[in-house]
Formats: structure tokens, C-alpha cells, sequence
């Protein structure tokens, strides 16, 4: 989600019309809502001050509405928390290991796709079939790895 996806997120999770999340950040109301419409659009983009003042109205932490920095823990976790959001991963602790689990039916087919492939590929590593080296190359050309993936599995997409 962008920064103003998550900002029209929040302000519909909250029931607050643009008028009103412009307002409680401290706009003046004359042209507050053509203002949350360009933030929401992505046509304008907020700056820092604005941000934490939005996010003060919103009651989120202003990495919630900020775009995702995945060099900070804090940007690393608002992403979890996006896919929470969008995809329905949930975290479990199974056999003491933190776990991020997935439900195939909230992503679309192609991203469902696209993950059962990479488990297919992970385990394939594990199991020796592939090598490190193979498994990244086919990670790190991911999603249009067509032709890295028929190498690496043997056969044409149609085969598996």
C-alpha cells in the first residue's frame, strides 16, 4: 500500500470524512479535503511534519502512513502489518519459532501463485535438488523468472 493508501485506510477505519482528518491535523478547513484527496491520490505527498501531525489525528504511529523503509525495523513491521491488512497473514509461535502463516485465499491467484512457487523452490533447496546459488538466482528474478524457472525445474511451465 502507499502512503496514501495507508492514510485513506486509516481515516475510513476511523469514520472520519477528509474535511475531518484535515481539520483534526490542523488544516484550515477551506481547502481541506481537496488536500486529503491529493494525499490519498498520491498527487501530493505529504512532509514530515504533516505526516506526524496526520498520523497524531489518525492515533497511529507516523510510520504507519509513511512509505515503508525497509532499511528500519519500524518500516519492517508496518509492512507486516500492511500484509496483515491486505493478506490476512497472522503470526503464530509453533515449536518456539515465530511464524508468519498465509491464507492463499485472501491474495489474488497470481500473488497465490507466485508463493506456492516459492515454496515449491525453498523446498526443493532443502531438499537438495537445488543448490543456494540456483535458488537465489530464481528468487532474485522473480516474478518474471519464466525462463530461470523452466531451467532450474527441467520443463516448460505446461510440465509442472
Amino acid at each position: 500500500m502507499t502512503a496514501g493508501q495507508r492514510i485513506k485506510y486509516f481515516r475510513k477505519m476511523r469514520g472520519m470524512t477528509q474535511t475531518q482528518l484535515a481539520v483534526a491535523a490542523g488544516m484550515s478547513e477551506k481547502n481541506a479535503d481537496v488536500r486529503i484527496t491529493q494525499y490519498e491520490s498520491e498527487s501530493k505527498h505529504p512532509k514530515k511534519p504533516l505526516r506526524e501531525s496526520l498520523s497524531r489525528a489518525l492515533h497511529v504511529n507516523p510510520a504507519a502512513i509513511s512509505p515503508p523503509d525497509m532499511d528500519s525495523t519500524a518500516g519492517v513491521i508496518q509492512i507486516l502489518f500492511m500484509m496483515e491488512d491486505l493478506y490476512g497473514i497472522r503470526i503464530d509461535n509453533i515449536q518456539s519459532e515465530l511464524c508468519l502463516l498465509i491464507d492463499p485465499a485472501r491474495m489474488d491467484s497470481e500473488l497465490s501463485g507466485m508463493v506456492l512457487e516459492w515454496l515449491r523452490m525453498s523446498q526443493r533447496m532443502e531438499n537438495g535438488e537445488l543448490t543456494k546459488e540456483e535458488y537465489d538466482m530464481w528468487r532474485y528474478n522473480a516474478p518474471d523468472n519464466t525462463a530461470g524457472s523452466q531451467s532450474l525445474t527441467g520443463g516448460s511451465e505446461e510440465e509442472t
